[in-house]
C-alpha cells in the first residue's frame, strides 16, 4: 500500500499513492478536486510525518492552513475564516497551527510557480515522499503559470515525468471534468469527480485499461473535506 490519500475507500481502489505514478484528480470547480489534494498532503505530512511538497497555484499558505485545520480538528470552515470560533476551538486551532509548523509540509505558493520550479525543489527536500500540485487551471491567467489548456498539457506531462524519474507519487488537481481534455492528457491514472449535493461520485481510470472503479464519497464541505461514505 502506498501513501494514503486520507480517504480509505479511494486508497482501496488505488492501492494508495504509489512511487513513480502521477495521479490527476479532475473535477469541475466546486466538486472537490482541491480538497482531495489537501487531504493527501495533510495525511502524509501531519499524520504519517512524511515530507510533502505542496505547490499551490492560486492558493495562499493561509488558504491551505485553514483547510487543513478545518478538516483535521474538525471545525466549521466558514466560522474559522470569519474568526468566529469558540474559545475552546481557538485553543485547539492554535495548538494545531503549532503542530503544523513543525510538520514536514513545504508549501510553495509563489506566483512564479512552474513545473521546472517544482522539479528543482525536489532534490532540496531530503526524504521527500509526495508532491501535490493544487491546482492546474483551465482558464488562462497571465499571473498563474499553471493555467490555460496548453500549459495544463505541458504541466501534466512534466509532472508525470517528475514522478517517474524521482520515483515519487505526484498528485495534481485540475479544475475541469471535460472528458476530451482529460483524454488528451493521456495520463496513467485519473480520478474524475462529479458532485451531487453532499455526494461525490469518483471514477478511477487507468490509461491502458479504462475505468477501473466508481465509488461514492461524502462531501463534508462544512469542514472543507471529502470523507468515506457515511
Amino acid at each position: 500500500m502506498g501513501l494514503s490519500t486520507g480517504i480509505r475507500a479511494l486508497d482501496d481502489v488505488l492501492g494508495g499513492l504509489q512511487p513513480g505514478r502521477f495521479y490527476l484528480v479532475a473535477a469541475a470547480p466546486g466538486a472537490g478536486s482541491s480538497l482531495i489534494a489537501t487531504a493527501a498532503a495533510r495525511t502524509s505530512a501531519l499524520e504519517q510525518h512524511q515530507p510533502v511538497l505542496y505547490a499551490a497555484s492560486g492558493l495562499t499558505r493561509a488558504d491551505i492552513a485553514a483547510r487543513i485545520v478545518a478538516a483535521h480538528l474538525p471545525v466549521d470552515y466558514r466560522r474559522l475564516r470569519a474568526g468566529r470560533l469558540t474559545p475552546t476551538e481557538q485553543d485547539d486551532t492554535a495548538a494545531l497551527h503549532h503542530h503544523l509548523a513543525q510538520a514536514p509540509l513545504y508549501i510553495d505558493d509563489g506566483t512564479d510557480l512552474t513545473t521546472d520550479a517544482i522539479a528543482e525543489s525536489v532534490p532540496d527536500l531530503p526524504g521527500l515522499a509526495l508532491v501535490v500540485v493544487d491546482r492546474l487551471q483551465t482558464t488562462e491567467d497571465p499571473r498563474l503559470p499553471l493555467s490555460g489548456p496548453a500549459q495544463i498539457t505541458d504541466a501534466a506531462q512534466a509532472l508525470a515525468h517528475l514522478a517517474r524519474t524521482h520515483e515519487l507519487p505526484v498528485l495534481a488537481a485540475v479544475d475541469t471534468d471535460d472528458p476530451h481534455l482529460i483524454a488528451a492528457l493521456s495520463l496513467d491514472i485519473t480520478v474524475t469527480l462529479a458532485r451531487d449535493a453532499d455526494q461525490i461520485h469518483a471514477t478511477v481510470t487507468e490509461r491502458d485499461l479504462g475505468p477501473q472503479a466508481t465509488l461514492t464519497l461524502h462531501a463534508d464541505l462544512a469542514h472543507a473535506r471529502i470523507t468515506d461514505p457515511t
